[in-house]
């Protein structure tokens, strides 16, 4: 079979043929390509933003548990300070722990502030404390540093028996060595500050 180009049909045939490749051609080049360069570029934005977005989400969930924590260490913060006394109340402290003993009928024989402790945020100031007295005595003396309004500790708790030499009278049967540790609060300049978003 021969094909005769000069039949307007076959022409007609030819010349829409050849439109519709370059129409193709030119669809293909100049729309299709940039617009998928375009798409393309459009799906890395839009992952991207969703990956921004699902990190916001995760952050916008722990921020209320953050904010409850950080809520529940100030007040926990307030209690250690009402708890802890300041360097002011120091000697008051020191002066409550002697009234104790005193007013428990234990005889000081040793009453030895010794130097302070420093840690992040407070300071111990240990007290070397040797009594005489008898072993109901000392159970009120330690009843009543368990009870102060402040954090004391008591440590290094070691009692031996009073034996009282021939002829000498004595009511006290313990003597104690024991070590009073009193907690006070640095104070800071600056307040806690709650988390920023």
């Amino acid at each position: 079979m021969t094909v005769n180009f000069r039949d307007p049909k076959i022409q007609k045939m030819v010349v829409v043929l050849a439109l519709s490749v370059a129409v193709a051609y030119a669809y293909f080049n100049y729309i299709y390509v940039g617009r998928s360069k375009s798409i393309a570029e459009l799906r890395t934005q839009i992952e991207e933003k969703q990956t921004v977005l699902e990190r916001g989400k995760r952050v916008a969930q722990n921020f209320q548990k953050v904010q409850e924590d950080f809520q529940y260490l100030l007040q926990v913060w307030e209690t250690a300070q009402n708890l802890l006394p300041t360097q002011k109340e120091i000697e008051i402290l020191l002066k409550n722990i002697t009234l104790a003993g005193q007013s428990s009928g234990l005889t000081f024989l040793l009453f030895r502030p010794m130097d302070a402790i420093e840690h992040d945020y407070y300071f111990e100031y240990p007290i070397q404390i040797k009594t005489s007295s008898t072993f109901h005595e000392l159970g009120q003396f330690l009843s009543k540093i368990a009870t102060m309004n402040r954090i004391v500790n008591v440590m290094d708790l070691n009692c031996v028996g009073i034996r009282p030499r021939k002829g000498e009278i004595t009511e006290d049967t313990v003597q104690t060595d024991l070590v009073v540790v009193i907690y006070v609060f640095k104070e800071f300049a600056a307040r806690m500050k709650p988390p920023k978003v």
